[in-house]
């Protein structure tokens, strides 16, 4: 049976970072990469729609979830700079747009390319359609039994599978063997995804587009609140801030979602607003009156919903209305529509520093399969590239 020097599971961002990493830290290693799909980088290549926003220039602890302490220790061990002076190594040329990184070209496929070339070039083995299924360590070893029916030795091995997030593998073929060698799970949800809502309120919505402040509520307690387009569609809101909040339903701490649907303007700028119609929209149809201040469908459906009454009462009902449209969550899209896992393998059995376990010498675990998930905007793939960094060198410095 072949035995190589290191095997790395999952040839997704940071499987082929850490495939790198290993090489140029050892360049003799005989490194081979198993990925489950027919081909590397599937995910990669929808990233910040088909841009791959690669990572923030605002890298913080406190953008990032799950094991927010971990992930800071992570991140100084192998920062943003580092990572973008290695990507200038690969040939990447990067360009920073507001606070987002991406590559100059703003092609996923042009990050994906250079990966790719790299592994080859330093002479890596892939192997796509090649599921892990079982991993033994052994008294010298690891044995990596397949899906296939074939097997393979190794001295190390880096899992680097990911999460269930917008692929349709089991999740528990990606956690199960780690689970199994002693390492405990926090549970997972789909996060950065669309969020499902009660439809009676937005029926006439869908399909328009408006800028709002987002609040995540509990019990009238603001967990978190972030602003920008909203889309109303047949399940519920997406868009950008949706995303963001998207993982407090998913775990069932929100219990209610309200939109500020003129979040530049304060409550009683609103009531203002609404009481000169009252005189200048006098002869206006009620289909039309607040025409010109709102979207033309929004302003229908939120009019009707506030009664319809012409008088200061109902303009200060529909100005509260317009500040606090509240929405019932049912939950989430789903998986296949989701950017990222919230839960996962507990990183607390893993050294921050080289990514390898403290139960089981010579397995590393990096990437996404682990309990930390970031914001949208880049933060989990600089998650998924530190981690496959520092688990890539010292996987082979371990070898030397």
């Amino acid at each position: 049976m072949e035995t190589v020097d290191l095997a790395i599971v999952g040839g997704g961002a940071s499987g082929l970072l850490a495939c790198i990493c290993a090489l140029r830290t050892e360049p003799s290693l005989s490194v081979t990469v198993l990925e489950a799909a027919d081909r590397v980088g599937k995910k990669l290549l929808t990233t910040g729609n088909g841009r791959c926003n690669l990572t923030s220039n605002v890298i913080t602890p406190q953008r990032y979830h799950g094991d927010r302490d971990f992930a800071a220790r992570v991140l100084q061990n192998f920062s943003k700079t580092r990572t973008l002076d290695l990507f200038d190594d690969l040939s990447l040329r990067v360009v920073a747009i507001e606070d987002k990184v991406f590559p100059y070209s703003l092609q996923a496929s042009g990050v994906l390319d250079c990966l790719r070339f790299a592994c080859e070039e330093l002479g890596a083995e892939i192997r796509t359609n090649s599921a892990v299924t079982i991993l033994t360590p052994t008294k010298e070893n690891f044995l990596l039994t397949l899906a296939n029916g074939s097997a393979l030795r190794a001295k190390r091995v880096i899992w680097a599978v990911g999460s269930p997030a917008g692929v349709k593998f089991s999740p528990v073929s990606l956690y199960d063997p780690i689970v199994r060698l002693g390492h405990p799970m926090a549970p997972i949800y789909p996060t950065l995804v669309q969020v499902r809502t009660e439809l009676d309120l937005i029926r006439p919505l869908k399909g328009i587009k408006v800028e709002a402040a987002v609040s995540a509520m509990r019990r009238d307690k603001l967990l978190r609140r972030e602003e920008g387009e909203v889309l109303f569609a047949d399940y519920g809101i997406s868009g950008p801030p949706v995303l963001q909040i998207s993982r407090l339903v998913s775990t069932g701490e929100c219990d209610r979602i309200v939109l500020d649907l003129t979040p530049d303007l304060s409550i009683s700028e609103v009531e203002v607003e609404l009481m000169r119609r009252l005189t200048r929209c006098a002869d206006r149809p009620d289909a039309e009156f607040l025409t010109g201040f709102l979207n033309k469908r929004v302003g229908q459906t939120l009019f009707k919903l506030a009664g319809g009454e012409r008088s200061a009462q109902g303009m200060r009902r529909l100005a509260a209305l317009i500040k606090s449209f509240s929405l019932v969550p049912r939950g989430v899209t789903g998986w296949q529509n989701a950017q990222a896992a919230a839960g996962g393998i507990e990183p607390m059995n893993f050294d921050p520093a080289t990514m390898q376990s403290r139960k089981v010498a010579g397995l590393y675990v990096c990437g996404e399969v682990l309990n930390v998930d970031g914001d949208c905007g880049g933060f989990n793939l600089q998650f998924a590239w530190s981690t496959g960094a520092l688990a890539g060198s010292s996987a082979a410095r371990s070898l030397q």
